[in-house]
């Protein structure tokens, strides 16, 4: 009995809210569904839009990543190269200054032996 009762409260409630909000006629429930269209169109026109703009901005970080890392690469390459040109100037300077000296001794050497000989 308790059970048909609440059956009964419960259509009563349905029916009540129903006189309450009265149904929309054909004219009204076309342009609500036009309108809920256009929305959808709209949203979907929105979501295309950023859709785009989001993979150009996730290209573009990641082609940041890339000239970044290739940077830091090509630094590394530089350093090294400016090491071995700092080495090798180092080296064959000091390569120059001796066979300069070499070159001087030899000459004066050759000057006191053909003095000797001529002497």
């Amino acid at each position: 009995m308790a059970r048909l009762t609440a059956l009964l409260l419960s259509i009563v409630a349905v029916g009540a809210r129903e006189a309450q909000e009265p149904r929309p006629n054909l004219t009204e429930w076309q342009d609500h569904q036009k309108a809920a269209a256009a929305e959808k169109a709209a949203v979907a026109a929105r979501e295309k839009k950023t859709a785009a703009v989001s993979k150009v901005l996730t290209m573009l970080e990641g082609l940041q990543g890339k000239v970044l890392a290739e940077g830091e690469a090509e630094a590394k390459t530089y350093e090294k190269f400016a090491c071995f040109c700092k080495d090798t100037t180092k080296e064959k300077v000091e390569a120059i200054q001796k066979g300069e000296d070499d070159a001087a001794a030899l000459a004066a050497a050759i000057e006191e032996l053909a003095s000797q000989r001529d002497g």
